[in-house]
């Protein structure tokens, strides 16, 4: 057996075999010129040229999107950039940036307690704790052999009405002040229930017409009458009987505490907080001809002290005890129904009519109503708009007609002399 070669190796066809390069080349059937010189279409150049690497190859494939896929490819760009955006602005920028220091909070100070209340009767000022807890009315006499009388300079609201005869009666209501003498006291009418009970006020006086004094009894008033409370009236022996019986407000204040009495409903008029003089004087006199000369009443205004001073019978009305000119801040005229019952007096309280009222030298004038017996007089003027009374003490008087009313303004004042040179 012969040996064979190590290698064996396939026969080679020399004639297909480039001896120089050593390099197998394709033979591609050959192009006529005319195919040469065409350009290819843009998909053969696509098809055929060769792959694009990066952005290059990135724009080429966005370039060949439709419209459609282009506005889908962006909206789901902008989804994720504004996911983004509140993904680092809610977790990962509150995690590196601290939060802002809390606002302080600056508490306000609470308003001032107030250190003051107003009166019922007066609406004036007085210290928390100093107002009155008791109010108090008392029956007056007027007829020339009780002049001049007491306490009425001193009391805070004072009506008056004609009682018989023409014969007027005044009923003296206190809260504040508490004057040692009051009086000469007298019998109460039925219309002066109408007057004081709005105060809710004990009411003092000496008897009464029968239709008072059941009509005090009946329906529950404070009843403080002379003769059943003898201790608290006196007889003065500078007078005869009946013009001679005389009380303390002071006194009967303590009485009123020992009985339990307190003021829990109290009404006074509507009040401003303060008065408003001023130097248009409108109402400089007020002239009241309610029956005879001896009880033609004039009030005169004071500029200085913006109050009214009280004339009567032709004299200045003078307080007996303190020897002082009744002056008031506010005085109200009310025009009112009026006719007797035998000898007593009947007026319609609770009803309305013409109001006058009298404040800062100047005259309002309006109606006034009163819708029952507790409840006080309003006053309204002719736009229906309320009238407000000045704080301070008051002087009703209840006259029958707008004739026994008369009102004198003060004179203009005399135009100044030129100072123009001829």
């Amino acid at each position: 057996m012969s040996n064979m070669p190590d290698d064996i190796r396939p026969v080679v066809d020399k004639a297909q075999t480039n001896t120089s390069q050593n390099k197998i080349t394709p033979t591609l059937p050959a192009q006529s010129a005319q195919e040469a010189q065409q350009p290819q279409s843009v998909d053969s150049q696509h098809l055929l040229s060769t792959p694009k690497k990066g952005w290059k190859r990135l724009a080429r494939w966005y370039h060949f999107l439709s419209k459609r896929q282009k506005i889908v490819l962006w909206s789901i760009l902008a989804g994720l950039l504004i996911s983004s955006v509140l993904i680092w602005a809610l977790f990962i920028r509150a995690e590196e940036e601290p939060p802002p220091p809390p606002v302080p909070v600056v508490k306000e100070a609470p308003p001032p307690k107030p250190t003051t209340e107003l009166t019922c009767i007066t609406g004036e000022e007085v210290p928390i704790g100093k107002r009155s807890p008791q109010t108090t009315g008392i029956m007056v006499e007027n007829s020339p052999a009780a002049r001049p009388q007491s306490g009425l300079y001193q009391a805070e609201v004072v009506y008056e009405a004609i009682a018989e005869g023409g014969i007027t009666r005044f009923l003296a209501i206190f809260e504040q002040n508490r004057p040692a003498t009051v009086g000469p006291v007298r019998s109460l009418r039925p219309y002066y229930i109408d007057f004081f009970a709005p105060y809710d006020a004990g009411i003092a006086h000496a008897g009464g017409s029968g239709q008072a004094l059941a009509e005090i009894s009946n329906f529950g008033y404070k009843d403080i009458e002379a003769f059943q409370n003898p201790g608290y009236f006196r007889r003065s022996s500078s007078r005869a009987a009946p013009h001679n019986l005389y009380t303390s407000r002071k006194d009967l204040y303590f009485l009123q505490k020992d009985k339990g009495w307190k003021t829990k409903k109290c009404e006074g008029f509507d009040r401003r907080q303060k008065e408003n003089p001023s130097d248009l004087i409108s109402a400089k006199t007020i002239n009241l001809n309610i029956s005879s000369a001896n009880y033609s009443v004039r009030w005169k205004y004071d500029k200085n002290s913006n109050s009214y001073l009280r004339y009567m019978a032709g004299i200045a009305h003078i307080d007996g005890t303190i020897n002082k000119q009744i002056r008031r801040k506010v005085v109200v005229i009310l025009v009112m129904k009026h006719h007797y019952a035998g000898i007593y007096s009947v007026y319609k309280v609770n009803a309305s009519g013409r109001a006058y009222i009298f404040q800062n030298g100047k005259l309002l004038q309006g109606k006034w109503s009163k819708k029952s017996r507790r409840k006080q007089f309003i006053f309204k003027d002719n736009k229906g708009k309320a009238i407000k009374l000045n704080p301070g003490n008051t002087w009703v008087n209840i006259i029958r007609d707008k004739s026994e009313l008369s009102v004198v303004a003060a004179p203009k004042p005399k135009p100044r002399p030129s100072n123009t040179s001829q």
